[in-house]
């Protein structure tokens, strides 16, 4: 039976909760942002250690993401705090005795009217282009110049809710606070530029309200339209929960798109037909594939999922929990997900699948352990 097991285990420094952890495009570097205000970058020697590369206070309120430009640009890194603010930061040459790497600010976005959740670069054919959500319920279109990355202009903007179903019926939403907590990118270039965008406005208990949509740009109008709304189902709790992360996974040739959201106690997937049309052509509502096998538990015991990140070819899904389990899904034949691998938090290691059917050892009932701060965990197939 095939093991995956701890790789590698890195001091990250973080004296507070890591929010993000972010690989550059080739993988040898990997960057962190936690509540202490800072950001570290790593780097990947050659005896395959991660090696503390250069950290700074870079925010004065808590950062929640950091993301790496495609290197055509630079080594161009964006970062996104409750401050509201967005900064852009790129490598100069030189260290200092305390740094291997120096990165520079090189630009501060604050067209933000609260603090700002998520961020996330364009596909490198489309430009330099930075996608922001923020707790004021916009999402945020920055276009960058390439060879002066001190020049950003915020060329467009949209609010995800206004055609959600329950704003269209007049469903007040006084007091509430909208939170844009997940953006990712259509990375098919025969697309025009589209965006998964998730959501939530919450308020008293029982008057959250969520979503999942994606979003194009119109080329002749210059405006954003909704192209298709993705239906939640209830969570393991039987609740409508709070989206917070999404992910659109690469097609790699295929003409269906496929999208991985965290919804809850729940990690919620959509198949997609063929984009290409739009908006001539309209596209209805999508409902979700069967909910994902998770570890078993009960309801009242069900953990939050927080991220879910596709591989590379857009086969296998990996979503992460609140109390540090990882689970791993591939796609099968019939474009359906099955359950692959979990990773134990405790033990550092988790049983995988194998051709028949090999149960998880990755159960119910694991015990609360003590957190450690500053203790950032990589894991890879052993």
């Amino acid at each position: 039976m095939l093991k995956i097991a701890q790789d590698a285990q890195v001091a990250s420094g973080h004296t507070c909760p890591i929010h993000h952890v972010a690989h550059d495009y080739f993988g040898m570097r990997l960057a962190t942002c936690s509540s202490d205000k800072t950001i570290r970058v790593f780097e990947k020697g050659e005896d395959d250690k991660w090696v503390l590369a250069s950290q700074w206070n870079a925010h004065k309120g808590v950062i929640w993401k950091v993301g790496w430009a495609h290197p055509e640009f630079g080594q161009v890194l964006a970062s996104c705090s409750d401050d509201r603010t967005v900064m852009i930061w790129s490598e100069i040459g030189g260290g200092t005795p305390d740094s291997k790497l120096t990165f520079q600010l090189m630009a501060t976005l604050t067209d933000f009217e609260k603090g700002v959740r998520c961020i996330t670069f364009a596909p490198n054919h489309m430009g330099l282009i930075l996608a922001s959500g923020c707790n004021d319920g916009k999402v945020r279109l920055h276009h960058g110049s390439a060879t002066k990355l001190q020049e950003w202009t915020l060329q467009s903007d949209f609010s995800p809710d206004l055609d959600h179903p329950a704003t269209a019926a007049g469903f007040s939403t006084a007091g509430l606070s909208i939170y844009v907590t997940g953006l990712s990118w259509n990375k098919n270039r025969g697309d025009c530029a589209m965006l998964a965008v998730g959501w939530w406005r919450g308020g008293e208990p029982g008057m959250t309200m969520s979503n999942v949509a994606v979003w194009g740009f119109h080329t002749e109008r210059k405006t954003w339209g909704l192209v298709t709304r993705l239906e939640l189902e209830l969570d393991r709790r039987g609740s409508m929960a709070e989206v917070r992360d999404v992910d659109w996974a690469n097609s790699c040739g295929r003409t269906t798109h496929v999208i991985a959201a965290a919804v809850g106690s729940t990690v919620q997937v959509w198949k997609l037909p063929s984009l290409s049309g739009w908006p001539i052509r309209k596209l209805e509502p999508v409902v979700p594939l069967p909910l994902p096998e998770v570890r078993e538990a009960s309801a009242a015991s069900a953990l939050t999922f927080w991220q879910v990140g596709w591989s590379v070819t857009g086969t296998s899904l990996a979503a992460s929990a609140e109390d540090g389990h990882v689970a791993v899904w591939k796609l099968d034949m019939a474009g359906h997900l099955q359950l692959h691998a979990a990773l134990d938090p405790e033990t550092k290691e988790a049983c995988v699948r194998g051709s028949e059917g090999t149960r998880m050892r990755a159960g119910a009932g694991v015990p609360e352990q003590e957190e450690k701060p500053g203790l950032l965990e990589e894991r890879a197939c052993a």
